[in-house]
């Protein structure tokens, strides 16, 4: 009987031996992670000037696809109206005559659904919305004036700003707006609260936008979110449709 004891003490103890070690790469595994994950602050004079940098980067590019969502909730007289979208917008060619731009939208209001398809280029824009097909004239401001810019957040429209680094991704932090966006709301909106974050990445890449405001504007009062994640900046295409007669022109 002893032989037979300590060869089951002896594989309790290599399994409890297993166990520890285990145990120990796990925490050892976290407590790493956890540490180069530590956000360290910097100053404001480098957060404002990693921003700077990476805006400009971004207005170089002549080609980029990008995804927006959005979420809204508006309220009139005490009712409350919600919406939500996602968008994939692709542009070429930007700064150019020969600009083109495509988006791929599901917009979703209340219980409703919708699927938007929209291409433009030569002054032209093509839009389906829920399977019907229809055109019109459209210049190239007008076009890009639809849709959340490459670039939500505005510097010299916040009262502060901070700055982390975590792992190896800058984090640009803005508060204290002093009026929203001048692409979203109407010059005369009144700022409620605001917020945004910029998220630049080792090479100095301007990858993700992140954009609260809360505002009221004639007595309405409007809530967003959006968040903007470029996901190509280069390699893109936008093909412009093959028959344009298949869609309905209107003005």
């Amino acid at each position: 009987e002893m032989p037979m004891n300590k060869e089951k003490l002896y594989r309790l103890g290599v399994c409890g031996i297993i166990a520890l070690t285990t145990l120990v790469v796990i925490i050892s595994a976290f407590s790493g992670t956890s540490a180069t994950r530590k956000p360290k602050p910097i100053s404001i004079e480098k957060a404002s000037s990693a921003y700077k940098d990476a805006v400009n980067t971004l207005r170089d590019k002549t080609s980029l696809s990008m995804t927006v969502t959005q979420t809204s909730t508006t309220t009139i007289s005490g009712d409350a109206f919600g919406e939500e979208s996602k968008q994939t917008i692709t542009y070429t060619d930007l700064g150019t005559p020969e600009m083109r731009g495509s988006v791929d939208q599901i917009l979703s209001i209340g219980n409703h659904t919708i699927s938007i398809q929209e291409v433009y280029g030569n002054n032209t824009g093509y839009f389906t919305v829920a399977g019907i097909p229809f055109s019109g004239s459209i210049t190239q401001d007008e076009y890009l004036a639809r849709y959340t810019p490459v670039i939500p957040i505005t510097k010299a429209l916040y009262g502060t700003i901070s700055g982390q680094i975590v792992g190896n991704i800058t984090e640009v932090h803005f508060s204290d707006p002093i009026a929203p966006e001048p692409w979203l709301a109407p010059e005369y909106a009144t700022v409620v609260t605001g917020s945004g974050i910029a998220y630049i990445d080792s090479d100095g890449n301007l990858y993700r936008s992140d954009y609260k405001i809360a505002y009221t504007y004639n007595g309405i009062e409007f809530h967003k979110h959006f968040t903007v994640e470029i996901t190509d900046a280069e390699n893109v295409a936008v093909n412009l449709p093959e028959d344009p007669s298949q869609y309905t022109k209107i003005q």
